[in-house]
């Protein structure tokens, strides 16, 4: 069993992940290019816990009462590079074996157009999914040389499952749109559940404008509807007490959830 990582070495790992720069990080936390990368190569505890915060926030990590944990409120988009022959064989793929407790319990699958076959090279596409507890929403973009197999797997992420017993474990997309946001990185939460399920509404927000005009009902009113769905689902996501999905760090960042609240 690997040991615990520290914070800095947590934020090492998923940078590299989202492809996000120290510098580009550090403005969008608003701390000091420096003091970050300082604080990075744990030379130093420089970083006020506001500013931890911020910069786990930036990449899509929050600190609770028991770990960190990856943010309920977004698709998180990552990004492996497994093209290099000269790497060896499955070393790109570590990253997701250090920050495996993070994806405990997910289910994972390849998605791909309704209609096409895996591309023997080039970019493919993986879903990582868990609904309860802490929800994860996660797509991994694996761009792939010739005789490379992707290794999105549960051996690699240690805890995790297959989504289904099938042997090529692929769910088609059979929306185009649904399609073009994957690839894209702009799938809203919803979006990403609704391809990870495989349930797909044959209505369009058309057949939707119509029907509600010759109803006689109202933009607002529907507004209204949507917010309160929105609002049942919210509290129906924060009823859940299963907390996998939690990653206790080494240096205990948990002090960081107590001075937030």
């Amino acid at each position: 069993m690997s040991n615990p990582l520290k914070a800095h070495e947590l934020v090492q790992v998923v940078s590299g992940l989202v492809r996000m720069p120290p510098e580009l990080l550090a403005q969008i936390a608003n701390v000091p290019v420096k003091n970050l990368d300082t604080w990075l190569q744990g030379k130093q505890q420089n970083l006020l816990s506001t500013s931890i915060r911020a910069v786990l926030r930036a990449i899509g990590i929050e600190i609770g009462a028991e770990g960190a944990y990856l943010s309920a409120d977004r698709v998180h988009y990552w990004h492996l590079d497994d093209r290099m022959f000269r790497q060896r064989k499955g070393s790109v793929y570590r990253q997701l074996t250090l920050i495996s407790k993070m994806l405990t319990d997910c289910q994972i699958t390849e998605v791909l157009m309704d209609g096409t076959s895996a591309p023997r090279s080039g970019c493919r596409y993986f879903m990582l999914s868990k609904r309860d507890g802490s929800p994860v929403r996660l797509v991994i973009r694996v761009n792939v040389g010739l005789f490379r197999k992707p290794q999105v797997t549960p051996d690699v992420v240690r805890g995790a499952m297959w989504r289904d017993e099938s042997d090529e474990h692929v769910v088609p997309v059979c929306d185009p749109v649904f399609w073009s946001r994957v690839v894209s990185r702009d799938l809203t939460i919803h979006e990403f559940d609704w391809i990870f399920s495989g349930s797909y509404d044959s209505t369009s927000w058309a057949d939707v404008g119509l029907a509600a005009r010759e109803a006689g009902v109202r933009p607002h009113d529907l507004m209204g509807y949507i917010h309160q769905q929105a609002e049942f689902a919210r509290k129906n996501a924060h009823a859940s007490a299963n907390r996998s999905g939690v990653m206790v760090l080494e240096d205990n960042v948990t002090w960081l959830h107590q001075q937030a609240v």
